[in-house]
């Protein structure tokens, strides 16, 4: 009997993804439940979507598979990639990047396709094409969506220092107004893969500028003097930082700590002699 030699490759692309750690986490829920908000999508719009390709379930049962208490089966996974317009099913959700296509690009490489469904030769199953014409009638008839600028830092989070915060680095772009939530005052892109599978490289956050964040918040920081998109956490001060956080009346603080989504990244325990502040709040 002849034993197929494992590919190299394949087995380091493998050896990033645990099965075990993804359904701790409910990465699947999470990236889909992140699909549908950017998409800006209720849940009974995704229902309706769904039977376009033969798919019938409830609101409930799709709330159940973003919080993890069930799971959709095979097929009405692969419709969800559809309604989700998810081409790349392990970058969106195991963040194997194997194209290397930020935002920007995966968009272009979606107008491309539009372009070559046009031209009529390259056609496609018969339920795609009356879910594509039925969603150009619904998009029709909707009144054209207002834009509104907004500014944006020229440099990522984490390339480099607190730069990203200056003046002279934003520049304003001209955003549908949907997409941009309410109480952003400036937008930043991300750089590296800490936070995944809930920000990609490349994606632009939205921030609220605010000093102050509860456990468990996404937020932009400064720590002497660099840039970081993390989760906001505390913890109780160990031995050698008990002095520092204890005032005067013998209260003990919390200490901060940054935590990556991506738990291949160490949390970041924020000692009291560092120059930290919180720049804001990410709103998606």
């Amino acid at each position: 009997m002849h034993r197929i030699k494992p590919n190299t490759e394949a087995q380091q692309s493998v050896s990033q993804y645990n099965a075990n750690d993804a359904k701790r986490r409910n990465d699947l829920g999470t990236c889909l439940k992140n699909a549908r908000i950017n998409l800006h999508m209720q849940q009974r719009t995704v229902v309706e979507e769904l039977a376009y390709y033969g798919i019938s379930i409830s609101a409930g049962a799709l709330s159940k598979w973003e919080n993890g208490d069930a799971m959709p089966n095979p097929y009405q996974f692969f419709a969800l990639c559809y309604v989700y317009h998810i081409d790349d099913v392990l970058a969106f959700f195991c963040g194997n990047r194997g194209r290397k296509l930020n935002k920007i690009g995966r968009r272009k490489l979606q107008e491309y396709e539009q372009d070559l469904l046009a031209t009529g030769l390259y056609e496609s199953t018969e339920a795609e094409i009356i879910h594509e014409s039925l969603k150009s009638i619904k998009l029709a008839s909707l009144p054209h969506e207002k834009t509104i600028k907004m500014p944006v830092s020229l440099l990522k989070t984490s390339a480099g220092y607190g730069n990203f915060l200056e003046e002279d680095n934003f520049e304003e772009k001209e955003f549908p107004a949907s997409t941009v939530p309410y109480g952003a005052a400036f937008g930043v892109y991300i750089t590296g893969d800490s936070m995944l599978p809930r920000y990609k490289d490349g994606d632009l956050v939205w921030i609220q500028p605010c000093e102050q964040l509860h456990p468990h918040e996404i937020g932009i920081f400064i720590c002497d003097g660099e840039g970081y998109i993390k989760m906001y956490d505390e913890v109780l001060p160990d031995k050698g930082y008990l002095e520092e956080y204890t005032d005067s009346s013998g209260e003990i603080h919390m200490q901060p700590m940054l935590v990556s989504l991506n738990t291949r990244y160490a949390p970041k325990v924020i000692g009291s002699n560092c120059d930290f502040r919180i720049v804001g709040r990410v709103l998606n």
